[in-house]
Formats: C-alpha cells, structure tokens, sequence
C-alpha cells in the first residue's frame, strides 16, 4: 500500500489502510487498490465487476439459500465458514447458476438465465474470422471496394 500511495501520479491520498486504499490521480482519476487472501480472490472479482443490483441480486440469492455473500467470499450462515471464494465460478456454482461473465453482469435478465444455463454465448478473439476495419483506396487503402468485395 506504501507503494501504491507513494505513486508519482498520485495527487491526493483519500483513504490508507492494510487492505484498502483510494488516491485520486492527477487530472481527476480515482483508483482503488484492494488486498485479499487467495481464499477470496475470486469473490473479490465478482464483487467489483458487478453492478450494484447485480450483487444485490447475489446476495439476496445467497441469504434465501443459507449464505451470506460479501467481496471476501460466501459463508454459511449457520456455522460462519466459507464455503466459496476462490474463484467467482465456485460462487456461481455454489448459487445454483452457470457462471455469468463480467460483461454480464447488470442483473438484466441475466441471473434468471444463469438459473436456466441459457445465457448467452459472449463473442471472443476466437470467433472473428476476418478483419472488421479495413480501407478501400478511396481514401488511404491500396484496394478498390469492387476488389475486396471478391475477396
């Protein structure tokens, strides 16, 4: 965290702590760092790549099924021992739901989907099969329309 805060870029310190600090960057950024344990890293990144309503959702699905769900993991209620953390697929899991990508994770219809295993399929790197940008010389390509049209 000394580290972090001690930045050359950074203009203000808002909040220093053992695990969590905030500084604003000069030009107006803010940043957050934050330090878990490996048993709830996982947690920690679904926490912070979902929305709010989105981890309200969570949380209200956990408290239905006996758990308490937080950026550091999901606890039994009863016994207060975690039982998922390490990564957000075991909570997802753990829930009851396929796994929901960041991308996701608006709690749009989404967890309803998850409950089903009918989510959508995400685009990725794998799945293009050409290039989605390119120029004709009309302005500064070497190929006409009519030429890469044909090919």
């Amino acid at each position: 965290m000394e580290v972090f805060v001690s930045l050359s870029e950074v203009e203000q310190i808002i909040l220093k702590g053992s695990t969590k600090s905030s500084v604003i960057l000069r030009g107006v950024t803010s940043i957050d760092l934050r330090v878990v344990s490996s048993e709830s890293y996982g947690a920690a990144l679904q926490y912070f790549t979902g929305s709010k309503v989105h981890n309200i959702e969570l949380r209200n699905i956990a408290f239905r099924k006996g758990y308490k769900l937080s950026e550091y993991g999901l606890y039994s209620k009863e016994s207060g021992e975690q039982v998922a953390g390490k990564s957000e697929e075991d909570i997802y899991k753990k829930l009851g739901l396929a796994y929901i990508s960041p991308e996701l994770r608006e709690n749009r219809g989404k967890i309803k989907a998850a409950a089903k295993n009918t989510l959508p399929k995400l685009i990725e790197a794998g799945d293009l099969r050409g290039d989605l940008h390119m120029h004709t010389n009309y302005s500064e390509g070497r190929e006409s329309l009519e030429t890469m049209i044909k090919k």
